[in-house]
């Protein structure tokens, strides 16, 4: 055995193969490649063709301007056939001349004279369209007649047909144990009404009754006080005081 080969080789400072090409490699091929492109283009690009040359006519069609009294211009003459012609036509010139017309002179030696309208004409054609045209007459019948009703007013008498009495004030509240019909007045004439105030103690009965406004009739103000001494209202825990109205009605004094 050698000893190189006995000798003990250090793998971590041995470099690894190459792979691939190298960098200057790389660029020389890539300069070539677009040196052989830009040669191509040189060599094979579209050259500019030469512009043919142009080509003289040979028996070509030429114009000529005909003169004025040329036979040509008249035979193309599209009005041949359309209208008379001087040259061709075999009517005489006179009689494709119009007639003369000679106008009416304007100028008037008079004043005019204006026709007056005859009064009994007036609206004549208007009457006689309308007695031709009449127009249809037709009755519309949307709604019925209206019923027209008369009230009945109910006339109240302002006379009271039977006698009353009210409360007012603190005894309003307080119930009346014994209601009383206020008999009517034997009078011939109307009553005013009768004002009293009560004075009502804790049991309810009527202790004081005094007259505040009279009704003119002695006999209607005596009852009242004899009707409201008489009353009797429900216990409360104090006396009261209220005032009472009587409303009178009256009968005839001679009656039965």
């Amino acid at each position: 055995m050698n000893a190189e080969s006995a000798a003990p080789q250090d793998f971590g400072e041995q470099e690894p193969p190459r792979r691939g090409w190298s960098l200057p490699r790389l660029i020389f091929v890539l300069t070539l490649a677009v040196a052989a492109h830009f040669s191509l283009i040189y060599l094979f690009g579209a050259k500019k063709e030469k512009e043919p040359s142009p080509r003289t006519a040979a028996n070509a069609p030429q114009f000529h301007l005909a003169e004025g009294n040329s036979s040509i211009v008249g035979l193309t003459d599209p009005t041949l056939f359309a209208r008379p012609h001087e040259a061709v036509d075999f009517v005489p010139a006179d009689w494709r001349r119009p007639p003369s017309f000679a106008h009416p002179s304007t100028h008037w030696t008079e004043p005019p004279q204006f026709l007056s309208p005859a009064a009994e004409n007036l609206g004549a054609a208007f009457s006689a369209f309308m007695q031709t045209n009449r127009p249809m007459m037709q009755t519309l019948n949307i709604k019925p007649e209206p019923q027209f009703a008369q009230p009945n007013p109910i006339m109240e008498s302002a006379l009271p047909d039977h006698s009353a009495l009210k409360i007012f004030g603190a005894l309003a509240h307080r119930r009346l144990l014994n209601p009383i019909n206020v008999p009517s007045i034997p009078c011939n004439d109307v009553l005013a009404p009768s004002r009293l105030q009560v004075l009502v103690d804790a049991s309810g009965a009527v202790i004081s009754a005094v007259a505040l406004e009279a009704s003119e009739w002695p006999a209607a103000d005596q009852q009242a006080l004899v009707i409201a001494r008489a009353l009797r209202f429900a216990p409360a825990e104090q006396p009261m005081i209220g005032d009472i109205i009587f409303i009178w009605h009256t009968v005839p004094a001679n009656a039965p």
